[in-house]
């Protein structure tokens, strides 16, 4: 024969390495027999499996006698696994130790999947945890352990390390999870092959984490650098959201954004939908940098870019946490009239971009200026056309407003930071399509701050350069691109932000009625008049429209067509795409806020009038207008097959025109039977086994019977409208179907059936 068995590396604290086997080291007996091929040293091995086997190796030119131990492989494979808050936990494996040359017994507990709970803590799959509360977890079962007494929601630190860098540890601080995610031990049954699960319950108590209000003096706010800085310092926080389930069409699990306190006696915080976009989740709340307590959320609106947390704010009363401040005087930047008496805004296009460039050059604020913009480059005749055009300084300084937010928090802290601009309104923002479809702004006038840039990846609130009062929200908008998505920002005006925070107020005293909102059942847009008169729309309809602009210096003038109606309403049945829409009940509609208040103000019982022109003939047509309640108001998840259900949304209905029938599947976790047997996302479940499932409840009463290893057949629609048919075969081991309700966690948390 050739060749003999070399050892290659030796596992530390391994049997070879307590009997002083080297790397390197030719394998020559085992047991007296000249051994040169690795299956008769396995079955040599084998043999001897809890005991010792002598061997001779060759190290240089010496012979060495060795006794080595011998241990059972199955002894350091792991058969226990531990899940907790969505999370998958066991003892460092052979393999895993053998891999990147660290012990493999007593080394720390292996994070195979971090879940919901440590992904928030930035923990990644191959992490070592090995403290926990300064508690050394050496294996799984004391990991498990401590883990039990830790009630939800509390935080715990965990010392870390990663098996590609052993050395190398870290102290992270992730939060208890037992709301959304049982805790579980799995045990391999070599016989059935089945990994049983037992529920671990919580020892001691409390089960919730009781958080203890801030030491005065131990969270200051940030002073600011500015007046504007100044006055909404203490009313403005970082706000973090955490979904523990995709749905709503959403990519992502984990979001961050400046919240707007609007409310300190409720403690209520205003923020875009871009951060905390549904009910179903965890909010925490940073105040100052200093300070981080719990939320939850009260109100996410149906129509805008707006939702509402709330914290408790006896946890913050001595830090001294202040209400926004709107402008007095117009407390909203609603785009239907110009602030007159205090000239906050209202410029037009033109003039807020000379008004752009003059400050840039003359104060160096804005950043990207080019040659061409300079003064030094430009003719005498511009030069006097940009004098006639600005006036004098104090005329323009009433313009100018500031974008005030939080910087990107991180491990130092966080910092005010602001810019300055010139504020206008911009007409429409229109977005693409997303697909999957997801919440989209409609049907109001936004913001634009010329010199801060809507693609510039800062959110916060505007606010006026003079009064140092707030005219809106500096808010985040999901954009979706060719390759993936973005987000850009707008203000939000502050009457809608107004709005908002007394609908959540209206919530929390139980009005539900207060928290609701009517809208027409159609996306509006805005035309130009050439278009209108091509359409045939009438002069003097035209005429108004005119007049409205020239009145209020708002150019150009609006006209409104129907871009799009929502499935299911009666809109869309009485109106079609490119009505042009000219008066709601008998009142002229010049802005979005026209419409929105025309409807909200309509009779609801026989209907709202909208004058229309369609087909060259203008008309009258009754619509009844819909009623859309806050949106996590019977909010809920349906887990089934490993595939979130969900009632149809709302951005599918509106930007796909189909029905609020069926059950909704938002996404489905790789692996599991959803996937293997094609269950689409984004369609509709009509059917199942022959019984219509209108909606969640409907589905479970057909799928409540259905036992581990049952085929049911299902109905499904797509986007399109195409019909298909799908065979789906029951896990209930390890897919169970479980119901998660908003700010209620899973309603299944007892042990697997």
């Amino acid at each position: 024969e050739h060749g003999m068995l070399v050892a290659s590396s030796i596992l530390p604290g391994g049997p070879g390495s307590r009997g002083d086997l080297c790397p390197g080291d030719i394998l020559y007996k085992v047991d007296g027999d000249i051994c040169t091929r690795f299956v008769p040293l396995e079955d040599k091995l084998d043999s001897k499996v809890f005991s010792s086997c002598q061997i001779t190796v060759l190290r240089g030119r010496k012979v060495i006698d060795l006794n080595i131990s011998v241990g059972d492989l199955h002894e350091i494979t792991p058969k226990i696994l531990l899940e907790a808050g969505g999370g998958v936990f066991n003892d460092l494996s052979y393999h895993q130790a053998r891999n990147h040359n660290i012990p493999a017994v007593n080394a720390g507990v292996y994070v195979s999947k971090p879940g919901y709970m440590m992904s928030q803590a930035g923990l990644m799959p191959g992490t070592i945890i090995r403290a926990v509360n300064g508690q050394s977890t050496p294996n799984l079962a004391k990991f498990e352990r401590i883990l039990s007494e830790i009630p939800d929601g509390e935080k715990m630190r965990l010392r870390v390390s990663h098996v590609s860098s052993p050395r190398q540890e870290a102290i992270v601080v992730p939060c208890m999870d037992r709301k959304w995610f049982p805790m579980l031990r799995r045990v391999r049954n070599d016989e059935t092959g089945r990994w049983e699960a037992t529920k671990i319950p919580i020892i001691g108590s409390p089960t919730i984490s009781k958080v203890s209000p801030v030491t005065p003096g131990t969270a200051i706010f940030d002073p600011g650098k500015n007046a504007a800085e100044r006055a909404v310092s203490k009313s403005l926080v970082r706000v973090t959201f955490a979904m523990p389930y995709l749905k709503d069409g959403l990519e992502s699990r984990y979001f961050t954004g400046t919240g707007l306190v609007c409310d300190v006696k409720n403690g209520l915080v205003v923020v875009d939908r871009n951060t905390v976009p549904t009910g179903i989740g965890d909010v925490k709340l940073n105040f100052a940098g200093s300070v981080e307590i719990p939320g939850r959320v009260v109100f996410v609106h149906p129509l805008h870019n707006v939702s509402v947390v709330k914290y408790d704010p006896k946890l913050v009363a001595g830090i001294g946490v202040q209400v926004a401040h709107f402008h007095e005087e117009e407390e909203a930047y609603d785009g239907s009239k110009r602030f007159t008496k205090n000239k906050i805004a209202g410029l037009t296009r033109n003039a807020a971009e000379e008004n752009e460039k003059k400050n840039s050059v003359r104060e160096g604020k804005f950043s990207g200026d080019s040659a061409r913009n300079s003064p030094e480059k430009r003719s005498g005749s511009n030069k006097k056309l940009d004098k006639e055009k600005d006036g004098d300084e104090d005329s323009n300084s009433s313009d100018k407003v500031w974008v005030v937010g939080l910087s990107h928090y991180s491990r130092v802290g966080q910092r005010l930071v602001s810019r300055r601009g010139v504020s206008d309104t911009q007409g429409q923002v229109h977005f693409q399509l997303p697909n999957p479809p997801r919440y989209q702004e409609q049907n109001i006038e936004l913001i634009v701050v010329n010199g801060v840039s809507s693609t510039q990846n800062q959110d916060g609130v505007i606010v006026h350069d003079k009064s140092n009062k707030i005219l809106g929200y500096w808010a985040s908008f999901f954009v979706q691109v060719q390759r993936g998505h973005t987000q850009v920002f707008y203000g939000i005006p502050a009457s809608t932000i107004k709005d908002a925070v007394k609908r959540a107020q209206a919530n929390l005293i139980g009005n539900e009625q207060g928290s609701k909102c009517k809208a027409l059942g159609v996306e509006l847009e805005k035309v130009s008049v050439a278009t209108a008169r091509d359409l045939g729309v009438h002069p003097e309809w035209l005429q108004k429209a005119i007049k409205y602009a020239q009145d209020r210096n708002k150019w150009p003038p609006s006209i409104f067509a129907v871009r799009r109606r929502w499935g299911g309403t009666h809109a869309a049945e009485v109106l079609k795409d490119g009505d042009i829409v000219m008066a709601i009940d008998n009142k002229p509609i010049h802005t979005f806020m026209d419409a929105d208040e025309a409807v909200t103000n309509g009779d609801e019982k026989h209907g709202i009038g909208c004058t229309i022109h369609r087909d060259g003939k203008e008309k009258i047509v009754s619509v009844n207008p819909v009623e859309m309640s806050n949106s996590i108001i019977g909010e809920e998840v349906v887990l089934f097959a490993g595939a979130s259900l969900q009632k149809p949304p709302f951005a599918a209905t509106h930007q796909y025109g189909i029905r609020d029938e069926g059950v909704y599947v938002a996404n489905f976790i790789k692996g599991s039977p959803a996937e293997r047997y094609r269950l689409p996302p984004t369609s509709r479940i009509v059917e199942v086994d022959g019984k219509p499932t209108k909606d969640l409840n409907a589905f479970l009463e057909c799928v409540s019977d259905k036992k581990n290893g049952m085929s049911i057949l299902m109905k499904v629609v797509t986007l399109q409208g195409r019909t298909r048919m799908l065979s789906l075969v029951m896990d209930t081991v390890y897919w169970p179907t479980e119901r998660i309700s908003a700010n209620k966690g899973s309603a299944n948390q007892g042990p697997v059936d």
